[in-house]
């Protein structure tokens, strides 16, 4: 049986998790409305939160059967801007590995009082409808 000092081991260890987390930042890449329909089954919004002049948007996938099954794709991060009365949410795909987020949750600074049409960020497929957001 081969044995590794204390020491080797933990460089080890840590060049892995840097490793890891450099495979999800060079592979990470806008994903397109097509993709979130198809593999993820849609987009809805799970909770949002205002604090501290804040509000915070839990998205959730799954709101429909996905068409396909992409087993090495991952949701790994969230975007959001207010641009008039609307809120405009962008996902991000990254090879599933240990660096990759599993929480989707966009912060904003709080807009005005009123209703926001929440949509994906993508121009060529229409800006498709997510939900409706209150911000109190």
């Amino acid at each position: 049986m081969l044995t590794v000092g204390r020491w080797p081991a933990i460089v080890a260890l840590v060049a892995c998790v840097a490793c890891d987390r450099a495979a999800t930042r060079l592979s990470t890449e806008r994903a397109r409305w097509s993709y979130v329909e198809d593999a993820w089954g849609g987009l809805g919004i799970a909770e949002s939160r205002t604090a501290n002049n804040q509000v915070s948007v839990t998205f959730r996938l799954r709101v429909h059967e996905p068409k396909r099954l992409d087993s090495a794709i991952c949701a790994c991060g969230t975007t959001a801007r207010v641009m008039a009365d609307r809120i405009l949410v962008r996902l991000d795909k990254c090879l599933c590995t240990g660096g990759a987020s599993t929480r989707l949750i966009a912060v904003l600074p709080q807009p005005t009082s009123g209703e926001y049409d929440v949509v994906y960020d993508d121009a060529a497929a229409g800006f498709p409808h997510v939900a409706r957001l209150r911000v109190p």
